[in-house]
């Protein structure tokens, strides 16, 4: 039976770098999945609805279909989980097996968000930073990786971002099993790898 590991915090916050490293120490011990990927497939929105789409609310998400997938991987069965494609805005036709392995690192802003989901979940983390870098890194990102004017992205933040992490991210931080920040050393790191080995061989 696989061991879940969850990992939220705000958009910016640094949750996928460090579940990355988290992943490379873990080796193929550890399988991962990406919230952002349950995203509902919606291809007939026009440009103009995709444009004023809130991606940030959990009623955007499939998290239902998440569920089950943890599921399956708890009790040792593959999933077949979905692949977004953040380009088109749309679900891929394909998906991607994951199959059942001792850890199973479950990472996204609103993967606390879900009782449901929750209850799948043996070990949360929470990547607590700032708002101020939070902001920075996501308009770093937005202007520079998705071509975004930066009025434009500061826009999206103060009228979608901001609201959704103050109603449905930063409750999660009090439910978190671990709070951390994104200054993690690789020690540390080590350390906390370690103790999910451990549980996921109890």
């Amino acid at each position: 039976m696989s061991y879940v590991v969850s990992v939220c915090g705000g958009s910016g916050s640094g949750k996928s770098t460090f579940t990355g490293r988290l992943l490379e120490i873990l080796g193929e011990d550890a399988a991962f999945i990406a919230h952002d990927d349950y995203y509902k497939h919606t291809p007939g929105m026009s440009p103009e609805q995709r444009a004023a789409y809130n991606f940030d609310v959990p009623a955007a998400l499939d998290t239902h279909l998440l569920v089950e997938h943890v599921a399956q991987l708890r009790a040792g069965r593959p999933a077949q989980v979905p692949i977004y494609d953040f380009c088109t805005q749309t679900r891929c036709e394909h998906a991607r097996t994951v199959e059942p392995v001792p850890v199973v690192v479950v990472e996204g802003i609103l993967v606390m968000a879900d009782d449901e989901l929750m209850e799948q979940v043996d070990l949360s983390i929470f990547i607590d930073v700032d708002e101020p870098t939070r902001l920075e890194r996501r308009l770093r990102r937005d202007c520079g990786e998705r071509g975004w004017s930066l009025e434009n992205a500061q826009r999206n933040y103060e009228q979608i971002v901001k609201p959704a992490h103050m109603l449905y991210v930063e409750p999660a931080r009090a439910k978190a099993d671990i709070v951390l920040n994104d200054a993690l050393d690789d020690a540390a790191l080590q350390v906390l790898a370690a103790g999910i080995r451990a549980a996921a061989e109890n």
